[in-house]
């Protein structure tokens, strides 16, 4: 799998809804996108290489959005467990 070490993103300032939703949608899309499941799988070929985000930083967001992207993370990590199970032997 090839690995992309750091990712940063900066959250602008929205003007036409609330920065809540911007965030909900960017950070399930980067978390939930960031899933691969390859415990069964042999080598890969070269050309099928997964991206993976190991470190993720945010500039640009108070208090208040960093517990939003922390609960979005703890949503994501759930998911991942239960497509673990489906993937695997549960």
């Amino acid at each position: 799998a090839k690995k992309l070490r750091n990712v940063h993103l900066i959250v602008p300032k929205f003007l036409k809804f609330p920065i809540e939703h911007a965030i909900r949608g960017i950070f399930e899309g980067v978390f939930l996108a960031n899933y691969v499941f390859d415990q069964l799988k042999g080598d890969t070929p070269k050309e099928n290489l997964t991206v993976l985000i190991d470190n993720l930083s945010v500039s640009g967001v108070d208090k208040k959005v960093q517990r939003q992207i922390d609960r979005i993370h703890a949503m994501a990590s759930a998911v991942y467990f239960v497509r673990d199970l489906v993937n695997g032997n549960a």
